[in-house]
């Protein structure tokens, strides 16, 4: 009798132990309000990301490819695939499906009008029943504005600051319906601002959230209005994930941020972009020429070295880098070829401060924070 009272006791203690850790792991669980709330049901929902770009590498599953490229990938200023490719590659890390919409450039300026007729399409698609609904659109492109701008075309009583823009949302949106009226507005802006407000709306009744960036204006006082109107932005953390990059806009508006900093580093086969030692774009997708770091690593710092080095950007096209007002937001000071002086006063490329000689690129965006919020 005393074995069998001795061993109830054990396991009603033991149980009693279980239950109260599941109790402490219980309680433990984060929980996730406003923007982060979204993007935690976005990473557990079985549905795919999509992501909506532009792409070079391979023809989307929907809409367009293109023939340009727009990212350097192995350093050597040459580009060898488009924004797409890049950000489709970071969100398949977080091991969720990833479908692509491709874009169709119907100007030179990348404007909100053409991420809106991006997001009408899909919601076309999804409505014919020719797409399931995807757990989040993701789109790299920012619709860039001053508050300043958003005052003149809306109203400059909303006083809008980088403090007070999280919670103003509402008052915007009720503004912008006042100005677009029954048949539309004078001002394109507000036109465009209002077919992203419908879009959005219409994709959260379909259950699809939409993410976008915080913009790379290492600003306060600039909004990305998609924003504003209803899709999550991100910001971005340098590679190590220790700090807020200093291109990332910043005010209450933007609550989730992630890396948005890529090296690539050169593996067996290609180039690795993760620090994983597994090959993300293959030799044959590069241009494979001499990178710029391997260039000018160990070289010493003097006008011979510093004034080649500072004409590299992040685009290596030479009409990009003179238009900053149309490609202000993907162009970033100083170069995405940064280099530091070592304790010998000589350069040395180290974005990831390990001394790994395999890094041969950084790039660097809240576009790349974007696809990386599902990611470990």
């Amino acid at each position: 009798m005393f074995k069998k009272e001795l061993l109830v006791k054990t396991f009603l203690g033991a149980v009693a132990s279980a239950l109260a850790l599941a109790g402490q792991l219980y309680a433990a669980e984060p929980e996730f309000t406003g923007d982060a709330k979204t993007v935690n049901s976005v990473c557990n929902s079985k549905a795919p990301f999509l992501v909506l770009d532009f792409f070079s590498a391979q023809k989307p599953d929907y809409g367009h490819k293109t023939s340009e490229h727009f990212i350097d990938i192995d350093g050597d200023n040459i580009l060898d695939v488009q924004h797409g490719d890049f950000i489709k590659k970071v969100a398949g890390f977080s091991g969720k499906k990833v479908i692509a919409y491709g874009l169709q450039r119907k100007t030179k300026r990348l404007d909100v009008s053409i991420i809106n007729d991006g997001l009408s399409n899909i919601i076309t698609l999804i409505k014919n029943k020719k797409m399931k609904p995807p757990a989040a659109i993701l789109t790299s492109f920012s619709a860039s504005f001053y508050f300043g701008e958003i005052h003149q075309k809306l109203g400059d009583d909303l006083s809008l600051t980088p403090a007070n823009i999280g919670d103003k949302k509402d008052t915007v949106i009720s503004r912008l319906k006042e100005k677009y009226g029954k048949k539309g507005s004078d001002n394109p802006d507000v036109n465009s601002f209002y077919d992203s407000y419908k879009a959005l709306k219409t994709l959260k009744e379909m259950g699809v959230s939409v993410i976008t960036v915080a913009g790379n204006n290492y600003s306060k006082n600039i909004v990305n209005v998609l924003a504003l109107f209803g899709a999550v932005p991100v910001g971005a953390l340098t590679h190590d994930g220790s700090e807020t990059a200093p291109y990332s806009n910043q005010n209450t508006l933007t609550t989730v941020y992630k890396t948005g900093d890529f090296i690539s580093r050169k593996v067996e086969g290609g180039i690795d972009i993760n620090n994983d030692k597994q090959v993300d774009f293959a030799t044959d997708e590069l241009s494979n020429g001499k990178s710029i770091a391997a260039q000018f690593n160990g070289m010493p710092v003097n006008t011979k070295t510093i004034a080649p080095i500072s004409k590299y950007f992040s685009l290596s096209d030479e009409n990009m880098r003179k238009d900053s007002k149309i490609y202000g937001d993907y162009v970033h000071k100083p170069s995405n070829i940064q280099f530091r002086k070592d304790a010998a006063g000589n350069l040395i490329f180290d974005p990831a401060g390990d001394r790994d000689p395999t890094q041969e690129m950084l790039n660097t965006g809240t576009s790349f924070a974007v696809p990386d919020i599902c990611n470990k």
